[in-house]
């Protein structure tokens, strides 16, 4: 398995698309209402 893939669907009815990469361990997400936009997803341990 190179990577897991997944999708959802937010409270807007905007679906997004989530992808986690094993061999390169990075993720990212796109939608389909922000083109070709890709955004790489970051780990935070602590947000506050």
């Amino acid at each position: 398995m190179e990577s897991f893939e997944s999708n959802f669907m937010n409270e807007y009815g905007e679906r997004w698309f989530f992808e986690f990469n094993y061999e390169t361990n990075r993720a990212f997400v796109t939608g389909d209402d922000v083109g070709d936009e890709i955004y790489p997803v970051i780990e935070v341990e602590h947000l506050i």
